[in-house]
């Protein structure tokens, strides 16, 4: 009888199925079964050697057989663990077949049982279990939910803070799939607050959700402030489990932000974390990556040497980062000026990008930025219509939690395909998003940090509040033992009080008589502060429209001038003559000089002074990327914390894009090397010295500074008069150029600037 081959089973025998009809066979012996103990034991046994096997062969079929037998059998309730157990297992069979809903209502049943009878820890263990098997089901998030939910009671019931609090994130993390970040953020504070109060020092786990709340949100300050907490905590309390996941996540919001100096050292730390948990499922991730920011510091042989070396040292790649790794060598080969070899990596990693998409081993949003880059690809090499193609691919897939920075590229690209095609509405449509976009990935929302230092103050408060409680209950202790001896003196303060009275009563009468003057006068003093009160108000409304109007105009300005460089780029997409295309590129590296001026008066607090530090640095990084893969560059800054009036601020802007613009065309050969020095300090307290310095071959012996009548030179000299400035050339291991000019500006001004 095969019923004695499936019992056999549960002591180690093997079982062959060789029909359809021996499954029959089976069940029919199962009907017949005893329900004695040791069979039902027997039994379940067959069911768990079986659980493991493949849901499409009768082995299978014989394990949920048995189960489903087991729990017929075991109905009294000595007997409900082995009945709870079938009918775990007998779950398990229907969740192999995607039947989850009934696997669920299975799971369920299992655990009001626990709870009927008072098994906490086992119901615990039931629903942990039916948490996990429901990972990654997206249609099942509300039951995943659910079971969380019910955990934390458990939790809670059994005084486990930390793992009841856990609950909580992973309810959040639950609420951030569902794209409700508000809820999300809400409780991972909460959950922050409630770790930070047991002392629980683990907290890089729920910074790394709140991390990921503020990518979605399109605010990459906030995103790079928690993924820092992230790495701190982690370092701090030594859990490296996922260490290579949250160097990476650190290094990539560098990469965006431009940092990629910083971004490279954390890439580095995510190839060294070898015993982290998922090290060799994101190797190939990283590598690429890393590869990637190399290139955008103009290190492409070290980029190129980092994938041939330590991609062939790995494990098999998965497809998804497969793609990366055949654009990182598409972006190599296209800097080689090797279009056909680039377009070939492009082409490939495209195709196996839609594989991946298609078969969901790749998300969304990196789907849409690996076809943006083969769309661009193309692009570089004025093959259009192939770059529109790729791009259609996109069109329908939504872009609600995208990463802002994927989407200005987005628009960026259908702006620039669009302009070649002279569709020049569509084009400014796709540019005005793509600026909108921008701006949203620069501007710096501070109000969650407020939220944030808000929230740390109100625990602080409570805290306090609950201390000065405790101590308001020991005087009140003390004052009682006063107000026993005080009782033994009542008889006496009674007479005085009495005769107090009486005279109180006199005084009485001359204090109304007062009051009523007194009260006059506070009406009339009331009503005069009332004024008062109405005119600072609308003084302060004033203030703010006049605050804002000045904002307003300086971001039209800028956009203005950002409108003009853009149709002076889409206008040099036409010209064949190198020198109207250099005279372009210096009109534009000009305005960009002055609208960031502009963009940094409607950003700041200050409508008047500009930090010369961050314009610097802008505006050398912005003149880098236009000559970028032209010369290898290093620009060294050596710019002392001072803030400039707007009025000084643009002539030093125009001077320092003369003078660098100048350095990076002429001080260095094509394939060679240079650096570029730029200095402002304050030599002294009444003045400013602006240097720009590189270590080429400098002017030759006979060049006349006041002979040369070229545009740049005359511009210098020009604005270096209208600053009261002393503009000075000289050679000193190389060009130097500098400028001294007074700290404070006259009151009146020649605003002439000779050209």
């Amino acid at each position: 009888m095969l019923i004695n081959q499936a019992l056999k089973a549960g002591t180690g025998a093997q079982i062959k199925v060789s029909s359809p009809d021996s499954l029959v066979q089976v069940k029919m012996d199962l009907r017949q079964t005893v329900p004695d103990r040791k069979i039902i034991e027997r039994l379940l046994n067959t069911a768990k050697r079986f659980a493991t096997g493949d849901s499409s062969n009768g082995k299978w079929r014989i394990g949920r057989a048995c189960a489903e037998k087991v729990i017929s059998l075991a109905k009294n309730n000595d007997l409900r663990n082995l009945r709870n157990e079938a009918m775990f297992f007998n779950s398990w069979y229907l969740f192999a077949q995607n039947r989850y809903k009934e696997a669920i209502a299975g799971i369920k049943v299992i655990a009001e049982s626990q709870r009927k009878w008072g098994e906490s820890k086992e119901e615990l263990i039931t629903w942990t279990q039916l948490a996990t098997q429901l990972t990654g089901q997206k249609e099942y998030l509300q039951e995943r939910l659910n079971c969380f939910q019910q955990l934390k009671v458990l939790y809670a019931a059994q005084h486990d803070a930390v793992n009841s609090i856990g609950m909580d994130k992973e309810i959040a993390d639950i609420l951030l799939n569902q794209g409700k970040l508000d809820q999300a953020e809400a409780l991972l504070l909460k959950v922050i607050g409630a770790y930070k109060a047991i002392h629980y020092k683990k907290l890089h786990y729920t910074y790394d959700l709140l991390a990921s709340i503020e990518r979605l949100r399109k605010n990459i300050d906030n995103d790079l402030h928690y993924r820092l907490e992230v790495v701190k905590s982690m370092e701090a309390t030594g859990d490296y489990y996922y260490q290579t996941q949250y160097y990476t996540g650190l290094a990539a919001a560098y990469k965006n932000l431009k940092k990629y100096n910083l971004a490279e050292k954390y890439y580095d730390k995510a190839l060294a974390a070898k015993n982290s948990v998922f090290y060799n499922y994101s190797y190939y991730y990283v590598v690429s990556s890393a590869a990637e920011n190399l290139m955008f510091e103009n290190k492409y042989e070290q980029a190129y040497a980092l994938l041939n070396t330590k991609i062939k040292l790995n494990n098999p790649i998965d497809l998804k980062w497969d793609v990366q790794v055949n654009q990182a060598k598409g972006r190599y080969f296209l800097h080689k000026n090797m279009p056909s070899v680039a377009i070939y990596y492009f082409n490939k990693s495209a195709i196996k990008a839609d594989s991946a998409y298609k078969y969901q081993n790749l998300a969304g949003y990196t789907y849409f930025s690996y076809i943006i880059r083969v769309s661009k690809a193309f692009t570089v090499l004025k093959q259009f219509r192939e770059a529109v193609a790729i791009l259609k691919r996109l069109s329908k897939i939504p872009t609600t939690l995208f990463d802002p920075y994927i989407s200005s590229q987005y628009e960026q690209q259908l702006y620039i395909l669009d302009s070649a095609s002279r569709n020049f509405k569509g084009a400014f449509e796709h540019y005005r998003k793509y600026k909108g976009l921008l701006d949203t990935v620069n501007n710096v929302d501070k109000t969650r940090k407020i939220d944030s230092i808000q929230y740390a103050f109100e625990s602080l408060g409570k805290d306090q509040e609950l201390l000065l409680k405790v101590k308001n209950i020991a005087n009140l202790t003390k004052i009682s033992d006063l107000q026993k001896v005080k009782i033994r003196q009542s008889n006496i303060i009674q007479t005085m009080i009495i005769i107090g009275l009486v005279l109180l009563l006199g005084f009485s009468i001359l204090l109304i008589r007062n009051n009523r003057l007194l009260n006059g006068q506070r009406v009339e003093i009331s009503r005069k502060n009332q004024s008062l009160s109405l005119l600072n108000k609308k003084q302060g409304v004033l203030i703010t429209e006049k605050e804002w109007l000045i904002k307003e105009i300086h971001h039209r300005v800028k956009n203005n001038l950002q409108i003009v460089i853009s149709l002076l780029n889409s206008q040099s997409t036409y010209l064949n003559d190198d020198a109207a295309l250099s005279v372009i590129r210096e009109s534009q590296h000009r305005m960009q000089s002055i609208s960031l001026i502009h963009q940094k008066l409607y950003q700041s607090e200050s409508l008047a002074r500009i930090d010369m530090f961050e314009y610097i640095m802008e505006l050398t990084d912005y003149l880098k990327d236009s000559f970028c893969g032209q010369k290898e560059i290093d620009i060294d800054l050596q710019v002392e914390p001072v803030t400039l009036d707007v009025a000084q601020a643009v002539p030093i802007g125009l001077i320092l894009n003369e003078a660098i613009t100048n350095s990076i065309k002429y001080a260095f050969g094509p394939g060679q090397c240079g650096k570029v020095t730029i200095t402002l300090d304050e030599p002294d307290a009444q003045s400013i010295l602006i240097s720009v310095a590189d270590n080429g071959p400098g002017l030759s012996v006979d060049f006349d500074i006041d002979a040369n009548m070229s545009l740049g030179m005359s511009l210098m000299k020009g604005l270096s008069r209208q600053l009261n400035g002393q503009l000075s050339v000289f050679n000193n291991g190389g060009l130097t150029i500098s400028v001294l000019i007074p700290k404070e500006m006259p009151v009146e001004i020649n605003e002439e600037c000779e050209v």
